[in-house]
């Protein structure tokens, strides 16, 4: 007879496939590459091997933001190659925002059809009717970033401090303005619940430490940025970046 912890699990990963087969439904693009895949891609590729097109000048410049990202996707890459691989990477990207998003809906006690239906319905309006902003799509740092603010999400409701700092610090090694912006979001849900605040002040703390851990990478980079400042070839990159980007999008 099947025990009740194993049919929860079950029914947890059952209810995971399901969002996948949303998402996937939803916004994964057959045949093409998604808006940011066309920069990330090659230059996780560059970072993992250092010999591929070692003659380009964007490549061979030195950009550390998405370095954590760069060192996982770059073997992933590097031996599927970037059609395969960014299917495979999308597959895992939605796979890990499906877990948080599963997590939060048992969370907040909402029910599972509710959530699938919600879910479907927005990622279908993207970009969203207000911030303009997607959340899952490509293989991108922010996808990775925005699953791993949600995992902070429903473990911060749940009042298991360790494991949301662990993935508030891992979303801003991927994505710094993402996962900082998520993580001042929580210390500010902290401070004005202040029965948890003073009651639990030594948890709250030791949970920070590991904030600081997995957050290393991307603190590393802001600390180093605000310390040398901008060059002129990263302003170069900038504006290259966005006048392409904004006319491939201006041509969809």
């Amino acid at each position: 007879m099947m025990t009740t912890s194993l049919k929860r699990v079950l029914i947890f990963g059952g209810q995971v496939v399901l969002i996948v087969v949303v998402i996937t439904a939803a916004v994964f693009i057959f045949g093409g590459y998604h808006e940011n895949e066309f920069d990330r891609l090659p230059t996780a590729q560059r970072q993992i091997e250092g010999d591929w097109l070692k003659n380009d000048w964007y490549l061979n410049l030195e950009i550390k933001t998405y370095q954590l990202f760069n060192l996982l996707v770059g073997p992933l890459v590097t031996f599927w190659g970037f059609q395969w691989g960014a299917i495979l990477g999308r597959l895992l990207t939605y796979l890990l925002f499906a877990l948080a998003l599963n997590l939060l809906f048992k969370t907040l006690g909402l029910r599972f059809s509710l959530g699938l239906a919600v879910v479907f319905v927005y990622l279908n309006l993207r970009p969203s009717l207000i911030a303009k902003e997607w959340f899952v799509g490509g293989l991108d740092p922010k996808a990775v970033a925005y699953g791993f603010v949600f995992l902070a999400l429903g473990f911060f409701l749940r009042r298991k401090y360790h494991w949301s700092f662990i993935f508030s610090g891992l979303a801003i090694s991927f994505h710094v303005l993402v996962g900082a912006y998520a993580t001042f979001c929580l210390f500010v849900a902290l401070l004005l619940n202040k029965n948890d605040w003073v009651g639990e002040a030594r948890k709250i703390f030791s949970a920070s430490v590991w904030l600081l851990i997995t957050g290393f990478i991307g603190l590393r980079t802001v600390f180093v940025q605000l310390q040398t400042g901008r060059t002129p070839a990263q302003d170069l990159v900038t504006w290259v970046y966005i006048q392409f980007s904004t006319l491939h999008l201006g041509c969809k």
